[in-house]
């Protein structure tokens, strides 16, 4: 049961991913939004809570463990095409980018220095300049 849940889960992130990748324009600013429209304010103590939790069990199952993978390699290709053109690069640092995310999340949680998507932005937007990559404009 517990599979079948987290599964569902997966299916409506996915979907949200997706969705935000469709919506969400194609430049560093845009995924910088979608980065923070995955974590709306409102949940943000549970994503890093009560989520890191769930966490648990989907890295013990391989299914769950699968899906979570399959799950990074959609968002790494969203973010990564929205840096660079090259599809090597951009796998690359899609992979990055989502880690500085996952990163600046579980900081922001102990320092709750200022809210999360402002924290997130301000991670993200310093992050994308270290890479010779304004956050306004087309890499």
């Amino acid at each position: 049961m517990i599979v079948a849940i987290l599964s569902y889960a997966w299916d409506l992130l996915v979907a949200a991913t997706m969705a935000l990748d469709a919506e969400v324009p194609v430049t560093p600013r845009g995924a910088i939004e979608l980065l923070k429209r995955l974590v709306p304010a409102d949940e943000a103590d549970y994503a890093v809570g009560d989520g890191l939790l769930l966490l648990r069990e989907d890295l013990r199952s391989p299914e769950l463990r699968a899906r979570g993978s399959a799950w990074g390699a959609v968002l790494a290709t969203a973010l990564g095409r929205r840096i660079v053109d090259d599809r090597d690069e951009a796998k690359r640092l899609g992979w990055q980018m989502a880690s500085v995310w996952q990163g600046a999340l579980i900081w922001w949680a102990f320092t709750r220095g200022s809210e999360t998507a402002e924290t997130i932005e301000h991670r993200l937007e310093d992050w994308c300049r270290s890479i010779g990559a304004s956050p306004d404009a087309r890499g």
